[in-house]
């Protein structure tokens, strides 16, 4: 059962760049509505080059069942996500204050239609706030999940591979 006390606010920000809006439309973006348990935000983060996105997706994200939205990134471009993170970050720390979690979906990901859902359940077990979660990864190129362990999280496992972090993954408490 969820503690009340814990009912920690929840927001989803996607990165989109290199003309990738089929794949936000097709993927990213029909995986958060198609979830079972909704955020209490959405923005989208806009890290191409030309302005056009802007006001089509501000367009499709209106009239939605939680605030949604899309700004251009405001920080270091191109960077495979880490400006326009940082841009969605600061923008979200100010409406939704530092307590609030993001979670951060690839713009040509997807997630499974219970991923918020389980992630706000787990966020809210402790007493305690919980800085960071990083979920199992399920890749359609991979014959099983990639599970990992806290003891998998250690430099080491960076400096020569990955144990299965990556951005779709990252669920990060704002004062972190």
């Amino acid at each position: 059962m969820t503690n009340p006390k814990k009912q920690q606010k929840i927001c989803i920000l996607i990165a989109t760049s290199l003309g990738r809006s089929e794949l936000l439309f097709e993927r990213a973006l029909k995986s958060v509505f198609a979830q079972t348990a909704q955020p209490d935000y959405l923005i989208v983060v806009d890290d191409n080059d030309d302005d056009n996105l802007i006001p089509i997706l501000n367009n499709y994200l209106k009239d939605r069942n939680f605030p949604c939205c899309c700004i251009k990134n405001k920080r270091t471009k191109h960077m495979s996500g880490t400006g326009a993170w940082n841009t969605g970050i600061d923008y979200l720390s100010t409406i939704l204050g530092e307590n609030a979690y993001v979670c951060i979906l690839d713009d040509d990901d997807t997630w499974d239609s219970n991923y918020i859902a389980t992630i706000k359940e787990y966020i809210s077990r402790d007493t305690e706030p919980i800085d960071a979660v990083f979920a199992y990864i399920n890749r359609e190129d991979c014959p099983s999940p990639l599970v990992f362990d806290k003891c998998d999280l250690k430099v080491e496992s960076f400096l020569i591979g990955n144990p299965g972090i990556q951005g779709s993954n990252m669920v990060f408490r704002l004062s972190c």
